[in-house]
């Protein structure tokens, strides 16, 4: 398990995410028309893949300003429904990196919800963009 966890940071180290910022509805999406963009920046956290049918169950965007000797938190939780497994978290840091971290405390892959905590490392800020993506079972 902890392999699997070392290997997707390493993936994280190569990719970029866009700046979207509006919460969307779930999408059904084909692995033609979902596009894996590089990560960039290894304070991204990426669990799980997206498969082919798999639904984009929120994309949002959550920033923290820097404020001077303060370590700032956020947490985020997606309850989906009963008949949702979670197949996919990404949490993709968004232009220079702040050092900031993230990390699920509860829930994640194959649950239908998930708690993330993304925090900031001193004096820093953030701006992760969120994307939880699941299958009905």
């Amino acid at each position: 398990m902890k392999f699997i966890i070392v290997f997707l940071a390493v993936l994280a180290v190569v990719s970029a995410n866009s700046e979207e910022s509006a919460e969307e509805a779930p999408v059904f999406v084909t692995s033609d028309e979902y596009l894996e963009e590089p990560v960039s920046g290894r304070y991204s956290l990426i669990l799980g893949s997206i498969g082919n049918g798999n639904l984009l169950l929120h994309r949002n965007t959550y920033t923290r300003s820097a404020k001077p000797n303060t370590v700032q938190w956020q947490e985020l939780t997606y309850n989906g429904a009963s008949n949702i497994r979670i197949t996919c978290i990404r949490v993709v840091e968004v232009g220079t990196t702040q050092y900031a971290t993230a990390r699920v405390l509860s829930g994640g892959i194959g649950k239908n919800f998930v708690k993330i905590r993304m925090q900031t490392a001193t004096g820093r800020g953030y701006k992760y963009n969120v994307e939880i993506w699941g299958r009905r079972i």
